[in-house]
């Protein structure tokens, strides 16, 4: 900065002391999201020091960007998110969170040297935190020193509150939580990235082998079960991965009374439907935890044996309201004791 002596720097580990009481940190929470515990403190100071007297510059930030998950009891740090700093007037820079020097466990955060960027205390800044499909922006209000800027991103994997997804990533603590389990041998399961960004998420899915011939008896079962929101007819489609998985794969819908539905979904080593959403079909659920979908080792074609991709699964709300059920009378029904069915007029 042109306007202080240039021995001025930023606050550094004995101001940070005397600036602790008031750089607390800023921790901004999303509506739809609150961390159980205190959020992990980063340093304050940027390796500097502020004689006394001088004007305290902005310094640095950095934060953690969190997301939120079903099956998670609280919010957990997200690697590898993409922060962009922006002002008033133009795109600043951009990063993503990784692991620093800094804080204990290494820990993935973000960090922006403001002193460099030309960047005031008083300056009103833009964070914009994306993470998979959750996008949040968090207007700040740059302060002396050094200074934190946590997020949460709610449900970071939906796209609204209406749509839920269950990866394989979101391990539920029971059968009968929300979010993924798979059970089977060992051998027979294993994870893989097979294709950079075919995976829904963190580059990374199951696989498994399918039984000889794609008959059964089951080895490996995979269970999918969401947390809906609301009653209503949901759009099911399921994510495709390629690059080590191929094939036709069964999921089967469960409802409560034991209803369900079959779909074979093709999981190309290449093509169109690649590391895409490949819907099964409409469906109506009931709100909560009680249905879900499971997917199998078994396929129930003739093939030899082959790897099965086990990825994501996605319910999208498309209407809050039931099916309307259709009756069709024809003239061969006949008359019944409650009025129903055909009769013929005079």
């Amino acid at each position: 900065m042109s306007n202080k002596p240039a021995v001025v720097k930023c606050s550094g580990f004995i101001f940070s002391i005397l600036l602790g009481i008031m750089l607390l940190g800023v921790i901004y929470v999303s509506a739809a999201a609150r961390l159980l515990t205190s959020p992990v403190p980063l340093p304050h100071d940027c390796d500097g020091f502020t004689p006394p007297g001088y004007p305290v510059p902005a310094c640095c930030v950095s934060g953690y960007v969190y997301y939120a998950s079903p099956s998670l009891l609280e919010p957990e740090i997200a690697a590898g998110a993409l922060v962009t700093l922006t002002t008033a007037s133009a795109v600043v820079t951009t990063t993503h969170t990784a692991p620093g020097l800094y804080n204990a466990g290494g820990q993935s955060y973000f960090y922006f040297d403001l002193e460099h960027l030309g960047i005031q205390p008083g300056d009103v800044v833009t964070f914009t935190n994306v993470y998979q499909d959750k996008q949040e922006q968090v207007v700040y209000v740059v302060e002396p020193g050094g200074q934190q800027v946590d997020v949460v991103l709610a449900e970071a994997r939906d796209f609204d509150p209406a749509t839920v997804i269950v990866d394989d990533a979101d391990i539920a603590p029971s059968p009968t939580a929300p979010g993924f389990r798979i059970t089977g041998p060992a051998h027979q399961i294993s994870e893989a990235a097979c294709s950079a960004g075919a995976e829904f998420f963190n580059n990374a899915m199951y696989t498994a082998t399918t039984t000889l011939n794609g008959l059964g008896p089951a080895t490996v079962t995979a269970t999918y079960r969401p947390d809906l929101p609301v009653s209503g007819m949901y759009e099911v489609s399921v994510y495709a991965p390629h690059g080590c998985a191929y094939g036709a794969p069964l999921y089967v819908i469960h409802f409560p009374g034991g209803t369900y539905e079959r779909a074979l979904v093709e999981q190309p080593a290449a093509g169109e439907y690649a590391g895409r959403w490949i819907s099964l079909g409409k469906f109506f659920f009931e709100a909560g935890a009680q249905s879900y979908i499971e997917l199998t080792n078994v396929t129930g074609q003739s093939l030899a044996q082959y790897s099965l991709g086990i990825d994501a699964v996605k319910w999208e709300l498309h209407s809050p309201f039931a099916p309307v059920e259709t009756f069709i009378v024809d003239d061969l029904d006949a008359p019944q004791p409650d009025g129903s069915g055909f009769t013929r007029g005079p």
